[in-house]
């Protein structure tokens, strides 16, 4: 063997020990003999997830679960059905317009959807609904049924309004000045679902 021969081992050991360094599984350790003592060996058996009581109140939701702790993002879909029940409890005697004859009578649909978000430990509700309302007076004479169109969580609200019965003239100036105090109580509805 010559000199030259016994130059170009070291090298090569060499090589393979810096190819081992900068290879993905440099950090394996092939040793049989590592995790024989048990007290090494690290647990990983699965383990169970504490459940989080049910709330017994039905309108509030649920707290952020067990798996999400720390918070990062959560969504929980809100029923239309339990809406339209807020709506109608929160809605219960309202007067259109401060100086109007109607007063609530009724939600009349809920569409679209809702979402209570857990954020960052900050809850609040997003949502994008059609929802229309029934208002009368004590007598039934006149009635008419407002639709908001894509309330949305962003500030836009459409809405028309129908006259069911009655005189159209004196009801348009009573949704006219009742219309926007309505969006804003409607709008505050929903943020109280978020703190059920």
């Amino acid at each position: 063997m010559s000199d030259s021969d016994d130059e170009i081992k070291p090298q090569q050991n060499e090589k393979e020990q810096k190819n081992k360094q900068s290879s993905y599984t440099y950090w394996v350790n092939n040793d049989p003999n590592f995790f024989k003592d048990p007290a090494m060996k690290p647990n990983s058996t699965p383990q169970r997830i504490q459940v989080v009581e049910e709330s017994k109140d039905s309108n509030k939701i649920a707290p952020k679960s067990a798996w999400n702790a720390s918070g990062t993002w959560e969504e929980k879909a809100v029923s239309l059905d339990h809406l339209k029940k807020i709506f109608t409890d929160s809605l219960q005697g309202r007067k259109l317009a401060e100086q109007s004859t109607l007063t609530f009578s009724s939600v009349s649909s809920v569409s679209g959807e809702a979402k209570v978000i857990h954020s960052r430990g900050k809850v609040r509700i997003g949502y994008h609904l059609d929802i229309s309302l029934i208002f009368e007076d004590a007598n039934s004479e006149n009635e008419v049924k407002i639709n908001f169109k894509e309330f949305a969580d962003d500030g836009d609200h459409e809405f028309d309004f129908k006259i069911e019965k009655g005189d159209a003239t004196a009801l348009q100036a009573q949704i006219q000045k009742g219309i926007t105090p309505l969006k804003e109580e409607i709008t505050n509805i929903l943020k109280r679902v978020a703190d059920l």
